[in-house]
């Protein structure tokens, strides 16, 4: 029961200074330095403090931001040949090669006698 009531009287406390942070928060001083300040009246941690600063002050005057939805439009394939309207490609045809051996003595390379 004692836990329960110093939960509770932490967040009385910051709500009864919210005005007052929020003004030190405004001028741009950080959240510890904020808390340090307000430390000796405030029954609370420093992390509980982050968070109720979150909770009561950050996400009231500004909602969390949550990107919008990207709405893509519905594409249809186009439609589908018949297998039977499909043409094969056309047939490769091989380079040709030389009769004559590509390498010299001595596996130099014949550079006239290349593809």
């Amino acid at each position: 029961m004692t836990a329960r009531r110093q939960l509770t009287a932490g967040r009385v406390a910051f709500l009864a200074r919210r005005d007052a942070i929020m003004a030190e928060l405004e001028k741009g001083w950080s959240i510890s330095a904020v808390y340090r300040q307000f430390a000796p009246h405030l029954p609370l941690g420093l992390r509980q403090f982050q968070i109720y600063v979150r909770r009561y002050l950050v996400e009231k005057a500004m909602p969390p931001f949550v990107p919008a939805l990207t709405v893509r439009p519905v594409v249809t394939p186009p439609p589908a040949t018949p297998p039977s309207t499909i043409s094969p490609p056309p047939p490769v045809t091989p380079k040709p090669v030389s009769s004559g051996l590509a390498f010299g003595p001595a596996g130099r390379v014949d550079p006239t006698n290349l593809y």
